[in-house]
């Protein structure tokens, strides 16, 4: 059973960003259309908090809801580009993440990120294979959900800076064979061989950058780092972008001041 932070808080209001320039360039889907969104926690004056702000930011919030079970109907009615769901639910512990498995396989397109209070390393993995393409932690300002929506927009994987900092530090003080059974993986670190270019993409993805970004750096094109990221993911036998950098910090091919650097 999964153990209650002591120190969690529930939060009648979400941190607050202010509204966006109205001339500024509103977020967009792939059809140019306004990126439609549903939200799923059960606290009400939470959801209401980042219905608000979300339609303050350009975004269109087709449906909420305080619990799951109608999801399904609701993506079949709105066709939401983005889901934004807690993890637990009265009654319902790590609610989310299992219906977060079972609404990728029904509907691959859509985009799940899980806004939490919680930071636990062992919870942000399971979201994460659960299918999750980002990771929120309600502690964070909103400027960051933002940034997670459109990142996942673009294929990419995102977790909030608290969330990241709660990864990397704690992760950095299990050994291998206390954090393989959250990660699922029968290679060893010797089994990871992987190249100084190699390396160095890791380290640029586990701060966040994207594939034109780290191109950039490279000078080069990006179809040629996305052939390196898929090698590294196959090299790692990781599922995405993160949990490549959560294994690469269990074992010490990236290390925590590389990443947390970052963001100061």
């Amino acid at each position: 059973m999964k153990k209650q932070n002591p120190n969690r808080k529930y939060l009648n209001k979400v941190k607050t960003s202010p509204p966006p320039d109205t001339g500024a360039e509103q977020p967009r889907n792939i059809t140019g259309g306004k990126i439609r969104i549903s939200i799923y926690d059960d606290h009400d004056s939470v959801r209401e908090s980042y219905k608000r702000w979300l339609l303050n930011s350009g975004f269109d919030v087709v449906s909420d809801g305080n619990k799951l079970d109608p999801i399904k109907n609701d993506i079949e009615k709105y066709k939401p580009d983005v889901i934004l769901m807690d993890i637990d639910f009265p009654g319902k512990p790590n609610e989310g993440i299992k219906v977060c498995k079972n609404i990728l396989k029904s509907y691959p397109d859509v985009k799940i990120i899980f806004i939490t209070h919680y930071n636990e390393p062992d919870i942000i993995i399971s979201a994460l294979k659960a299918g999750a393409h980002a990771y929120f932690s309600k502690s964070d300002a909103l400027k960051f959900l933002k940034e997670a929506i459109e990142k996942t927009l673009s294929n990419y994987i995102y977790i909030s800076p608290t969330a990241l900092r709660s990864l990397v530090n704690s992760l950095t003080h299990l050994t291998p064979q206390k954090i393989t059974p959250l990660i699922t993986s029968e290679l060893t670190p010797k089994e990871i061989n992987l190249t100084d270019e190699e390396k160095l993409i890791l380290k640029y993805i586990a701060q966040g950058l994207s594939n034109k970004e780290i191109a950039k750096l490279r000078l080069t094109n990006e179809k040629r780092i996305k052939n390196i990221v898929s090698n590294i993911l196959i090299k790692m036998s990781a599922k995405n972008r993160a949990h490549a950098v959560a294994k690469a910090i269990i074992y010490h091919i990236i290390y925590p001041d590389e990443i947390i650097s970052s963001f100061t």
